[in-house]
């Protein structure tokens, strides 16, 4: 009997497992084709297209995050730099500027005097100025004397560098000097004065108003021009006492003593070398009389001793054409 009863569930179970295993493929056919949703995504493809923007000259380009940044770059001497943030180990070039330097109590820009900054008195120029520029001095009460180095290079001095230094009492001209600027002594406390040998230009109105400057030497052996616009000479309003000329002299500049306040009756020797008095030399001065030295004058110029209503006495010499 029991052995009966369980071959009926052994069977039963048997049935049971061939029903199941049947009825699964049923079931899946049922759902294996369903409808597709709305909602229901394509499989992604294996590649994925990547669109790459068009990239304008005025664009913004993002680097690379991955790329080396410019601060954790190394930088090496082999480094090739360009454009607006080049970096280089070399200075500004700055050859065109002038480089200003101090020598005590002068400021020199490029070889020439540019500022006095002393406490005055005697003063000696700096054998590396080469020109003394313009107002440098002017106006300055506290020089007396103003020298330069037996091996000096000055060349010029500006317009107005000493004008109204009314203490200014002396000062020797270097050799070396060509030009003397407008005005450039002008109302100075100069008692006398020594135009050196090379100097070949006098400006307007350089010695105008020294009201102290009493001698005066023109050792100048080079042809010289003076005050260039002729409407005033250097001397003007000078009490001149003494004139003298170089020995050497071919021609007494034009407008050399014009209008000068010279001493009344003052004698003025012509030296023997002189061949040509020039323009207005003489004019507007109380010279006295004339004394030619030699016997080479052969001309003289337009107003050179006109209105001087002093000069009683003049002996020509022959060699005049």
């Amino acid at each position: 009997m029991k052995k009966t009863f369980l071959r009926a569930l052994s069977y039963l179970l048997t049935v049971a497992m061939i029903t199941t295993s049947l009825n699964v493929p049923v079931y899946a056919e049922s759902y294996s084709d369903p409808v597709k949703t709305d909602y229901e995504t394509e499989e992604p493809s294996d590649t994925t297209e990547l669109t790459v923007p068009d990239v304008s000259d005025d664009s913004v380009i993002v680097a690379d995050p991955e790329e080396e940044t410019a601060d954790d770059a190394e930088i090496t001497e082999d480094t090739d730099l360009s454009g607006n943030d080049e970096i280089s180990e070399e200075p500004e070039d700055f050859d065109d500027l002038p480089a200003l330097t101090a020598d005590g109590d002068f400021e020199i820009s490029s070889n020439t005097l540019v500022k006095y900054n002393g406490e005055g008195g005697e003063i000696t120029i700096p054998e590396d100025v080469w020109e003394i520029g313009a107002n440098v001095f002017k106006g300055n009460t506290s020089i007396t004397k103003v020298s330069f180095s037996s091996n000096s290079k000055v060349t010029a001095i500006g317009n107005s560098a000493f004008e109204n230094c009314t203490n200014l009492t002396q000062i020797d001209l270097p050799d070396s000097l060509l030009k003397i600027g407008d005005y450039s002594f002008k109302k100075s406390g100069l008692t006398s004065i020594t135009i050196p040998k090379s100097v070949n230009l006098v400006g307007y109105e350089t010695f105008m108003n020294c009201s102290s400057l009493k001698t005066v030497k023109i050792d100048s052996t080079v042809e010289m021009t003076i005050s260039p616009n002729f409407t005033k000479g250097p001397f003007e309003g000078c009490p001149i006492e003494s004139v003298i000329f170089n020995e050497e002299m071919k021609e007494i500049p034009s407008d050399i003593l014009k209008d000068a306040k010279v001493e009344s009756g003052l004698e003025i020797k012509i030296p023997s070398k002189v061949t040509r008095i020039a323009d207005r030399a003489f004019m507007n001065t109380n010279i006295g009389s004339i004394v030619f030295e030699g016997n080479m004058l052969t001309s003289i110029g337009d107003s050179a001793f006109e209105n001087c209503t002093n000069l009683t006495q003049i002996d020509l010499p022959d060699s005049l054409l």
